[in-house]
């Protein structure tokens, strides 16, 4: 090779180099880019599939800490099962830990079983009626988190549910998105604990005034049954900061709904490492009987008040 050659081979490399360079950071840039829209298009292609799901069954634990128990002084959670049926023709139904019926809607009829067992009509319930402040409905949930999917960032990994592989989709949604999913119904207020009477306190000892608004946000994690693309489970931790109960300073630092009896445990084994945040609530939805759930409990008289033909 000629050293005119030579220089005009070097003269190429020293061209191309760069380019082939800027192109492969413009490739990784993509992929990554890519990567980041199809989690989010897998996680809204299993909320879809929850969405329409005509019929399953859902139990749904709430574990927070017992407002009351921790004026007192107590460090106890209050763990609250709830079962739902959702059935193909529109008809939900919720029955608490002894399994039978107690509540059920259909469009906007609802009917409630009172002391003898006996369906009776009903408008919504209240809290203190129904002895629960939040009713799940897994599906308005759904429909609910893909109006703020758009703004959620999604992260995907594998694991394992019941021996089962999985694939997780985790997000965080505070702001504006947290508060719609409180406001419309679709999920509980972290600071509300499992049966409301954390609010129904500071009501009390406000005489009424009105209540701060906390700063909301919520931790989702679905996890995705790989085979029929429809969610196993749905996890949300929920934070709040600035609420009514912050003002409550027991024990923990963040009030009244502080630390779990298991995170207390956690953090005295680990002094040396840095606190990570505790969620004020966590609820678990666990799905089951997918296209063949039934509310067996309720007889022909419910479904009668129900407009069910």
């Amino acid at each position: 090779m000629t050293r005119t050659h030579h220089r005009l081979t070097m003269l190429a490399l020293s061209v191309a180099l760069p380019t082939l360079g800027l192109r492969a950071q413009d490739q990784a840039t993509t992929a990554q880019a890519q990567e980041g829209v199809d989690t989010r298009s897998r996680a809204q292609r299993v909320l879809e599939g929850l969405a329409k799901l005509g019929s399953y069954e859902c139990t749904l634990t709430t574990v927070a800490r017992n407002p009351l128990q921790a004026l007192q002084g107590g460090k106890r959670r209050s763990k609250h099962k709830l079962h739902v049926v959702r059935e193909a023709d529109g008809l939900i139904c919720w029955s608490k830990q002894d399994g039978k019926q107690v509540l059920a809607r259909r469009g906007g009829f609802w009917t409630i079983r009172d002391r003898n067992a006996n369906w009776i009509p009903c408008r919504k319930p209240e809290g203190s009626v129904w002895k629960q402040a939040f009713l799940a409905d897994p599906t308005f949930l759904s429909q609910r988190l893909l109006h703020v999917l758009p703004k959620a960032e999604w992260t995907m990994t594998s694991g394992a549910l019941d021996e089962k592989p999985v694939r997780v989709y985790s997000t965080k949604i505070g702001r504006n998105e947290a508060d719609h999913l409180v406001r419309c119904g679709a999920l509980p207020d972290a600071d509300s604990g499992a049966l409301g009477i954390g609010r129904v306190i500071m009501i009390q000892a406000g005489g009424g005034a009105a209540l701060p608004e906390p700063k909301r946000q919520f931790e989702i994690s679905i996890f995705e049954d790989p085979k029929t693309k429809l969610p196993l489970k749905i996890e949300v931790r929920s934070f709040a900061t600035g609420g009514p109960l912050a003002r409550v300073q027991i024990g923990a630092p963040g009030g009244i709904f502080g630390q779990t009896d298991e995170d207390e445990d956690e953090d005295e084994d680990a002094d040396d490492k840095p606190k990570k945040k505790k969620p004020a609530m966590t609820l678990t939805f666990e799905f089951s009987a997918v296209g063949k759930a039934k509310a067996a409990d309720l007889d022909k008289a419910g479904r009668a008040l129900l407009h069910d033909k």
